[in-house]
Formats: structure tokens, sequence, C-alpha cells
């Protein structure tokens, strides 16, 4: 019995390891899930599929066009206006991507092209062959080749869009239905079952070949379908009239071979990465060893809800991580993965499972411990309903949550493996815990797309058996695996944006593009897709933002293990940026299964800018310091002008006292001269004209005129106080007229009669902030004036500051 149970591990083990090996698939042993109208496919009724140059599914429907990233879908409306007429295209639906992520969509004589990136039908198809092919003309067919390289037949022959060249075709060979290149040499299929090679560069003929004669080549003349495989071989499908034969091409010996022939259509065909070929058809799914050529009809696969028919298939595709998809007529896409479905669960109990077989005595549990198990380092392990308790012999204890990585935090039982790796049955899955020697733990999930059941494990029942095997028992059933077929193999992803928002409003991205905002649309959400088909939940991401200020920002790795929710577990990260400053911001990621692996994975780049408000733009800002220079020009030339003129102010002013005084003191010295001549006269007439000689030698004044000075002088004082006291009052008390006064006061003093009134009011009036002893409203009385506020500004003009400055001024200089 043992050697039977070896027996079948060793059968089982190998069988694991050819199928985790994602270079071999053997369809046969795959599980299928179905992605259907219910996950957001437009509809069940698939045409065709294929996979985008930055890895997205592209699946057309009899009603749109869909775009797959792993966690749903966009699609596109049919738009008849979109149409172009392929005059030499008879053939059947037919699917180009080409490598700027444009859709080229074949039907019998008509052809459209979608954007991709801008998720719209291209309107004017003429217009962008020109672009393509400056000479002009109508084109009537269009192929890609392998390397996705645009051919376009026209009157001159096949355009080269690659290498802008025409190469001439022979006329009387058939109607070209397909090409295919290898180096320099350019394979033509037509429909006669002829195959031409020419060259690239001159357009010689370097070799033709046929695949059958001419009494059969009207049996397939319909439609071709040609596909390169990695031994340099090209396999072709040919169609017409319900008849279909499957053909191998040899472009190093020039030899044919037909594998197969039907009496109905054989769809399309899929070559594996090893070489086998996988045809969709009305009778089921061919299977074509790559060794034997020998073909297998495969009638039913396997899903999670039992097996299907293979009848139902129309197109089958095989994505660059060796994901197999299918698209079926009625039930839209079924999925597979050789990393998917690696468990083998079942209602029934296993079979390799001995007689007497138990899962043994279990004890210890408690109040929400579902399960105890002492591993082989003497850690004590806790299977709780919230959480994974683990204590090590130091006594220390960690949990670990669905944020660490588990599948679901309700823990049901617990095994360990042989190589000391802690598997966790739960309430959804299997979780397997690793501890590391830095102390931390590594944790991977597995669920129904693993193969675990749907339905929650039965605590304390996991077990592991002598050859290996775990065993854990259900609610519904068991599920049986070997821990190493669970391995998984390093893998890089190229993640894609998907959804950008400001503000909840979607902004439309493009690759290489870059996406402008404004200053208040700054809370900003992106959704990045890693296109992890397989094993979505086992996807680590790397990201990084950088700006002009910081163009070397470091990365930050993201998780589905992580607690912060960023990514989730369909592989999807989730970025927000909230009140983002203006700037120009570049984000920057990359994904992988796992953190050891992201340095080899593309970085793929999302450019925005955010433009700061007009108040903050760089024209403002040069308007603000030219203003800013301008005010400080200005505030320089007015302080400057007005320093100027309080000097020249000052200068009038010391001139005008001087002048003043001056005339003062000559007053007075000819009032007291006048006295003492008198008293000498009356005591010595003798020296009467001694005296009067000796004043007539001095030139400054004339004794009338100083006379007539200080009599104007004495008049203003004795009136000082009064405010009426004028210009025509004086000239009354002086006996003159008011012009008379005017000529002879500018001419002795330089003065209008006017300010010679107010200079000795203010002159009284100064003296009087000296002292100090009255307010301003009583000198201003006392002196004449009017008011406080006239006599403030006379004072101003006359000695260039007020009053009330002038009395601190002499109040400082007496300190």
């Amino acid at each position: 019995m043992k050697r039977y149970h070896r027996l079948i591990a060793a059968i089982i083990t190998l069988l694991a390891v050819i199928v985790t090996s994602s270079a071999s698939i053997r369809v046969d042993d795959l599980v299928f899930t179905r992605i259907a109208a219910r996950d957001g496919l437009s509809d069940n009724e698939v045409l065709h599929l294929l996979q985008l140059h930055d890895g997205r599914m592209a699946v057309t429907t009899s009603g749109n066009v869909n775009i797959y990233n792993g966690g749903g879908f966009d699609y596109v409306h049919y738009v008849d206006s979109s149409m172009y007429s392929l005059a030499d295209y008879d053939g059947a639906y037919h699917v180009y991507a080409g490598r700027d992520n444009r859709l080229w969509i074949k039907e019998r004589h008509n052809m459209q092209c979608l954007d991709v990136n801008r998720m719209g039908y291209v309107n004017d198809l003429e217009r962008m062959f020109m672009t393509m092919k400056p000479s002009g003309g109508r084109v009537n067919d269009l192929f890609l080749d392998r390397m996705s390289d645009i051919w376009l037949v026209d009157s001159a022959g096949l355009w080269d869009v690659e290498r802008q060249r025409h190469l001439s075709l022979v006329k009387d060979s058939g109607n070209l239905q397909d090409l295919e290149v290898t180096g320099d040499t350019v394979m033509l299929f037509y429909s006669t079952g002829l195959v031409r090679g020419i060259n690239r560069n001159t357009s010689a003929t370097l070799f033709e070949s046929r695949a059958y004669g001419d009494d059969i080549a009207g049996k397939f003349r319909g439609s071709s379908l040609v596909r390169y495989s990695p031994d340099g071989k090209i396999y072709q499908i040919r169609t017409n009239f319900g008849n279909s034969i499957l053909l191998q091409f040899d472009p190093r010996t020039l030899s044919w071979r037909e594998i197969m022939r039907t009496p109905y259509i054989l769809h399309t065909l899929a070559v594996t990465p090893l070489g086998d070929i996988l045809i969709t058809s009305q009778g089921g799914l061919w299977h074509v060893a790559r060794h034997s050529l020998s073909p297998r009809l495969i009638e039913e696969i396997k899903t999670p809800g039992g097996p299907i028919k293979a009848d139902n298939f129309n197109t089958i595709f095989i994505d660059n991580h060796g994901g197999v998809w299918i698209g079926t007529y009625h039930s839209g896409l079924l999925y597979s993965h050789p990393l998917r479905f690696r468990m083998h669960s079942s209602e029934e109990r296993p079979e390799m499972l001995p007689a007497t077989f138990s899962f043994g005595e279990r004890h210890g549990t408690a109040l929400r411990i579902n399960d105890t198990i002492t591993d082989s380092r003497g850690w004590l392990w806790s299977a709780t309903s919230d959480g994974l308790k683990v204590t090590r012999n130091t006594g220390d204890s960690v949990i670990l949550y669905t944020e660490n990585g588990l599948v679901n935090n309700n823990v049901k039982s617990l095994v360990e493996a042989a190589d000391g790796t802690m598997w966790a049955g739960t309430a959804y899955g299997i979780s397997s815990v690793r501890p590391e020697s830095d102390g931390g733990f590594t944790v991977r999930s597995f669920d129904i797309y693993d193969g675990a059941l749907s339905n929650e494990y039965i605590p304390q029942r996991a077990r592991r058996l002598d050859n290996g095997f775990l065993v854990f028992q259900g609610q519904n059933g068991w599920t049986v695996f070997h821990p190493d077929s669970m391995s998984v193999e390093p893998d890089t992803f190229n993640p894609v944006f998907t959804r950008f928002t400001a503000d909840n409003r979607r902004i439309d991205i493009h690759p290489g593009a870059t996406v402008t905002l404004p200053f208040n649309d700054n809370n900003l959400s992106l959704d990045i897709a890693s296109l992890n088909y397989a094993r979505p939940m086992l996807t680590t991401f790397k990201v990084r933002i950088l700006t002009d200020i910081d163009n070397d920002a470091p990365w930050t790795v993201y998780s589905a293990s992580d607690d912060n929710g960023i990514v989730d577990r369909n592989g999807f990260m989730h970025l927000k940026f909230m009140n983002q400053p203006p700037g120009r911001y570049t984000v920057q990621v990359a994904a992988a299964t796992d953190a050891s692996t992201l340095d080899d994975a593309p970085v793929n780049s999302l450019q925005f800018v955010i433009t700061p408000p007009w108040w903050l733009t760089r024209g403002a800002i040069i308007v603000y310091i030219l203003v800013a220079i301008a005010l400080i020009v200005a505030s320089f030339a007015i302080y400057q002008h007005i320093t100027r003129n309080r000097l020249k102010r000052k200068h009038r002013e010391e001139m005008l006292l001087m002048r003043i005084h001056n005339l003062i003191e000559r007053c007075d010295f000819y009032e007291r001269g006048q006295a003492d001549r008198a008293a000498d006269n009356s005591r010595n007439p003798d020296q009467a004209c001694t005296t009067q000689s000796n004043e007539e030698a001095e030139p400054a004044i004339s004794p009338q005129d100083r006379e007539f000075i200080a009599k104007a002088i004495n008049l203003v004082e004795a009136n000082i106080g009064v405010r009426g006291f004028s210009v025509k009052q004086l000239s009354e008390e002086l006996c003159m007229e008011r012009t008379g006064l005017y000529k002879k006061m500018t001419f002795l003093l330089d003065k209008s009669p006017s300010s010679f009134i107010r200079s000795i009011r203010l002159n009284h009036a100064a003296a009087m902030v000296e002292e100090g002893r009255l307010s301003m409203a009583e000198i201003a009385d006392r002196t004449g004036f009017s008011s406080t506020s006239h006599m403030s500004r006379c004072f101003v003009e006359e000695y260039g500051c007020k009053p009330s400055e002038y009395a601190q001024r002499v109040a400082k200089s007496q300190q």
C-alpha cells in the first residue's frame, strides 16, 4: 500500500511540475474560470481576442470592443461611419494589434481602426494612410506581421510602412491572404496555396512553394490564418465552405506538411511557448503535439463548476505570461493559467488517503481558539477566530491578520510542512506562513482560483502525509496538495494606469501624454492595474513620485498584505493625492510577484501638471518684481525731491531770518544813534556837523529808509494780536499807496508787504513757542492768526516744520 501511495505521489508531483512550468501548457489539466457579461463583458458572444502591447486584453464581441485590465472592462461601441472599404479582402473576421495600441479590425471588404489609447475609432483612415504612404492611392488590403509592422496593399504593390518602400506583387498568384516576415524575407501566402518569399529590400523573388496541387486548391481558398512558432516553422489554417485544413510550412527547407483536414470550420489557432498547437473548432478543441504533429481532440475542459463542452469555442489566445484565454459563442471568456488550481479539491474523500487515515487528537483548544500546534522550532501556533497567533519559544508573540497577508482572519486548522512552513485552513481559503531570519513572516494566500474549497475548513482537520502532501478537510469536501507545487516563480508585469480622477472628475490619460490640471483640481486619485491575471493576490508594487524639486525620490513598496488598502486582492493599486500643490509631477510604478524582483520589472510613468493660479504664475511674479522695483525707484525719487525742497526751504528761511535780524539790528542801531546824537548836540553843538558827516559816510541805508522800516515794524508789532490787520491798514498807517508800499518793501527787503507782516507774526510765534508757556491756540490768537491750523500751515511754509515739531527741536537743543 505504501508503494502505491508513493507511486501516486510521484505521479502527482511530476504532473504538478509539468503544469507549473509557464512554458508547458496541457489544457486537459487546466481548470478554467468564466468571465462573462455578469463580470462587465459587453456580451457573451466573443468573436476575437488578443493581447495589446501594454498587456491588456482586447476582446471583440458581437456588440462591442472590450478592453480588460484584470479587474474590469472598458468598451467602445461600434461606429459604422468609421468603416473603410478594402477591395481585396474577402476573408473572415480578423483583428490585428499594432504597437501603438491600435486595433485593426477586418471583415469581408471592410475595415475599422480603434485607437485604444483614446478609446475611439479613427474616422478618417484615408488621412491616416496618407501619413503612412505619402504617395497616396487607395489601400486595398492591410496586414500586420508578428513584429506588428504594417503592410498596405495598393495598386502599385505592397507598401512597407516601416521601411517606406514599395514591393512588387505577382498578379497571377491568386489573392494575397496573409504574410509573415523572418529577417529580410517576406513570405506572402496566396489563396492558391502558394507561398512566395521576396527580399524586403529589393523585391527579388527568393523562393516559391505550394502547399498542394491545383486539383484541391479551390477547396481551401476562402480564408487563411498563419501563426509563427518558436522553432521557426509556420502553421496555417485554410478554410472554405465548411472545409478546413491545417498545414505546417518550414521556411528553412521550403517544405509543407499537411497535419489534418476537417469537414467543419477550424476557427483560430494559438501556439504555446513550446510549440504545441491549440485550435478552436466546431468539433471541439484540438491539441497538436509539437514533435509528433498528431492531432488530439479535447471535447471538454474543466471548470470549478464541472466540465463544459469544447464545441462552443470560437477563438483562443495565449498571453505573454502563459495564460490561456478562450472565447466562446455563448458563455463569454474562459481563462486559466498553470499557476492556478494547483490544489486538488473535491467533495469525495481523496483516494490517496489510507483507509485508516485520521487527523489525530488535538489538545489545548480554548474559547475562540480553533486549533493549536507546536512546530519543529518549539513555537506555539494558535488558530483563533480572529487571526493566527504565533508564540516564540522566547515568550514573545505576534498575531497575523488579513492585513499581514492572511486570506481570512478566522483560522480553523494548522499543519506544518516538511520545510517548516506553517499552513492554515481558514473560513475562506488557505494561507502559508514562513518565518524569516529577520523575525518577520512571509505570508501567501490561496483561494478558490488556486483550487481551495469555496466554503470554510473544519477546525483541527489538517494533516501532513508521509509523502509530504497536505490534507485539509472542509465543510463541503477535501483539499489535497503538495507544498512544493505551490511555489511561485518570480515574474514581472507591465502595470497600466487605468483611471485618473481630479475632484471625482475622470480625466482622460494617454501613454506619453502629460495631463494638465488647474490649481483647484488638486484632489487626485489614480488606479493602476498590475495585469497579473493568474495570481493577482501575489502582486507587489513599487511607486515613487518625482517633482521638479525632488527628481530622485525613493521607491515605496506596497502589496496586498499591507494594512493600508493601497493594493487590493485584484492586483490593483489605488493612490490618492490630497491638496496637491502646483507643480510638475511624474508617477513611476513597477509591479512583480515578489519585492525581490521589482528591480527587474519595467517602469511605467504618468506625468501631470497642476498649474498655479494666475496670481502665482511666472508672468505675474515678473510683474510683481517690476512693480516693486518701480515703487522703490519712485520712493527714492520722491524722497530725494522732498529732501532737496526741505534743504532749499531751510536755506531760504535761514537767509530770511538773517535779513530780518540784520534789519532789526539796523533799526535798533539807528534809533540808538539818533538818541546819542541828540544828547551830544545838546551838550556840544559844534560836533553836530562832524557826526552828520560820519553818518553820511555810511553807505548801507538812508536814514529815511531806516525810519520807514522801523516804523513799519513798530506798526505790525503794535497790531500783532489784531487778526484783521492787513496790508491795506499798514499802507494807510504809513500814508502810502499799496502799490508804492509793495515796491518799496520788495526793493528794501525783497519781501512783499503781506510776507513782511506774516514773517513778523511768525517770528513772534516762534519766540512764544520757544518759551513754551502758551498753548498753540493762545499763540495763534496773540500773533493775529485766524486759527491754529492757519498758523501751523504758515509756520510749515516759513520754517519747514510744524510748531509742535519746532518746540520738540528746541527742547532737544536745550537738553
